[in-house]
C-alpha cells in the first residue's frame, strides 16, 4: 500500500558561496524543498539511470522516490522495519535497502519501484555500498561485526567478512577494488565491546581484510574520492574528518571544520561532489564544502535547522540533497536541495543560416544540418525557407559549422560564431551541378556540353593519334 507523505513547496532561499575549487567558480543556493512533515527522512541515494532520489523514511518503513527534474515525489515503497542505508546498483537498475530492525536487505527495481527480493543478512544492517567491478553489494552489519557480500546477479549472500566492532559506513574504491568500512559505536562502545575507532579495508577480489586504519573518535560516514584517490571519514564524536590514502592506508590529514552555530555535533553523512571537487559535510548548524585537495573550507551554508542529518550527491543535476528530520516535529521535516553551480545554464544567443546559389538567389528547401556545435549544444537541423534562411534561437554561444545540401547542387558548408549580442549569420553558397555530367561538375566547367572536360581532351588526343596513323600508313 502506497503512503502519500510528501508534498512540494518552496521553503527557503539560502546561499552558499564557493570560491575557486580546482578552477571552478560557483554559487551554491537552495533552490527548493520537499516537505516530509511528520516523517523522518534520512539516508538518500541518487539513481543516475532514472534521475531519481531515493529517501529512507525510517519511521514509516518506506523509501520515498523523488524525481530530480520536478522535485516531486513519485511514490513510496514499503520495505522492512526501520530502513537505514541505501545503495544504487547502476548495472541492474536496483536500489538495495538495509532494514536495521528486520536484519534484511530489500531490493527495489527502479523500473517499477517494487520490492523484487528480500535478503537475510547479519544483525542490524546499516551502511551499504555497490561494487560495480564485481557486481556485488557490501552491507555493514552493526550488530554482528560483519560485512555481508551480496551478489546482484543472484541476490544471495556469497560471503560474510569479519571486521571491527560496530561497523556502520561503507564506501567502494572503484579504482583499486577495495571496500572501506568504518568501525564505531556512537556511544563510544558498550560493556565489554569498546569502540574500535578504525576503518577496515576489504579487498573485493578475495573478501579479505587487508588493513585496519586508526582514525578519530566514532568514525561513521565514509566517502571515496576517485579523482584524488582518497577516502574521507567523519569522526562524529570529535568533530573531525580523517583523510586516508587508498594506496598505503596512511592518514594524510585530520580536518576539523568550524562548528557553525556553536554546536560540536557532526553528522555521520559525508559525500564527494565530483563536479566541483569538494567534500560536503554537516557540522553543527552548517553544511560545509571542503576542498578535496587542500582541505580548506570553500563554502558554508547555514542549515535549515538543528536536525540536518544526511546528504546525497546528484551528479546529473549537480546538486546536493540534505535531509532535516524535524526533531520533535515542531517544524516540518524537509529535503533541502543545494545547486553546486557545476550545471549552470550556458549563455545563449541567436543564429540564422542562409543558403543561396552562385548568383545570390535564395534556395528554399535545402537540408541544413550542423556538423560542429559548442559543448552543451545538441545538433541542429532543418530546411531553408522561401528566402533561403533557417533560424535557431536560444543556442549555446560558440563556434558552429553547418552543411547545406539540395538535389541539383553541390553540397557546401559554412561557419560562424554565436555571441550573446545580436544575431549571428552563416551564409552557405551552393553551386549548380552540371547536367548530364554525372552530377560531379559545376556548370561552366569547360568541355563539350554533357561531357566532362577530361573526357573531351582524351577524345581529341585519340582523334589526333588516328589521323597521324593514317598519314603514316595510308591505304
Amino acid at each position: 500500500m502506497k503512503k502519500q507523505i510528501a508534498s512540494v513547496s518552496i521553503l527557503f532561499t539560502m546561499i552558499l558561496v564557493i570560491g575557486a575549487i580546482n578552477g571552478v567558480h560557483a554559487t551554491i543556493s537552495i533552490i527548493t524543498g520537499i516537505n516530509m512533515y511528520t516523517s523522518t527522512p534520512a539516508t538518500m541515494a541518487y539513481d543516475s539511470g532514472k534521475s531519481e532520489i531515493f529517501v529512507v523514511l525510517a519511521n514509516y518503513q518506506a523509501v520515498s522516490v523523488i524525481s530530480d527534474k520536478t522535485n516531486a515525489e513519485i511514490v513510496n515503497v514499503t520495505v522492512g522495519q526501520y530502513p537505514s542505508g541505501l545503495a544504487y546498483d547502476s548495472v541492474k537498475g536496483e536500489i538495495f535497502v538495509s532494514n536495521y530492525n528486520s536484519n534484511t536487505v530489500s531490493v527495489i527495481s527502479d523500473s517499477n519501484n517494487t520490492v523484487v527480493k528480500t535478503i537475510k543478512v547479519g544483525q542490524n544492517p546499516d551502511g551499504l555500498a555497490y561494487d560495480s567491478g564485481l557486481g556485488e553489494v557490501f552491507v555493514a552489519n552493526f550488530g554482528s561485526n560483519t560485512v555481508s557480500v551480496i551478489s546482484d546477479s543472484t541476490n544471495k549472500v556469497v560471503a560474510n567478512v569479519t571486521v571491527g566492532n560496530f561497523p556502520t559506513g561503507v564506501a567502494y574504491d572503484s579504482v583499486l577494488g577495495k571496500v572501506f568500512v568504518t568501525n564505531s559505536n556512537l556511544n563510544q562502545g558498550t560493556a565489554g565491546k569498546p569502540a574500535d575507532n578504525t576503518v577496515s579495508v576489504i579487498l573485493d577480489s578475495n573478501n579479505k581484510v587487508v588493513a585496519n586504519v586508526t582514525v578519530g573518535a566514532s568514525p561513521s560516514g565514509v566517502a571515496y574520492d576517485s579523482v584524488q584517490g582518497k577516502v574521507f571519514v567523519t569522526n562524529i564524536n570529535d568533530g573531525t574528518i580523517s583523510v586516508i590514502s587508498d594506496k598505503n592506508y596512511e592518514v594524510l590529514a585530520t580536518v576539523k571544520p568550524p562548528t557553525g552555530g556553536g554546536l560540536e555535533f557532526m553528522s555521520p553523512s559525508i559525500v564527494y561532489d565530483s563536479g566541483v571537487g569538494a567534500i560536503f559535510v554537516i557540522h553543527g548548524l552548517s553544511i560545509f564544502a571542503i576542498s578535496d585537495s587542500n582541505y580548506t573550507v570553500v563554502g558554508k551554508l547555514s542549515s535549515y535547522s538543528a536536525y540536518s542529518d544526511q546528504l546525497a550527491y546528484d551528479s546529473g543535476q549537480g546538486e546536493i540533497f540534505y535531509s532535516d528530520t524535524a526533531g520533535n516535529h515542531a517544524i516540518p521535516a524537509a529535503i533541502g536541495i543545494i545547486s553546486d553551480g557545476s550545471r549552470s545554464a550556458p549563455t545563449t544567443g541567436n543564429l540564422v543560416v542562409t543558403v543561396k546559389d552562385s548568383n545570390g538567389n535564395a534556395i528554399s528547401g535545402a537540408a541544413v544540418s550542423s556538423t560542429y556545435t559548442p559543448p552543451g549544444q545538441t545538433a541542429l537541423s532543418g530546411d531553408s525557407t522561401g528566402d533561403g534562411s533557417l533560424s535557431f534561437n536560444g543556442v549555446v554561444v560558440g563556434s558552429y559549422t553547418f552543411q547545406a545540401a539540395k538535389s541539383g547542387y553541390l553540397t557546401n558548408t559554412g561557419s560562424g560564431s554565436v555571441t550573446t549580442t545580436g544575431t549571428a549569420n552563416i551564409n552557405i553558397g551552393l553551386t549548380a551541378q552540371q547536367s548530364g555530367g554525372g552530377g560531379t561538375q559545376p556548370s561552366g566547367g569547360g568541355g563539350v556540353p554533357g561531357f566532362p572536360a577530361e573526357a573531351t581532351i582524351l577524345g581529341l588526343i585519340l582523334v589526333v593519334v588516328v589521323l597521324l596513323a593514317k598519314r603514316r600508313f595510308p591505304n
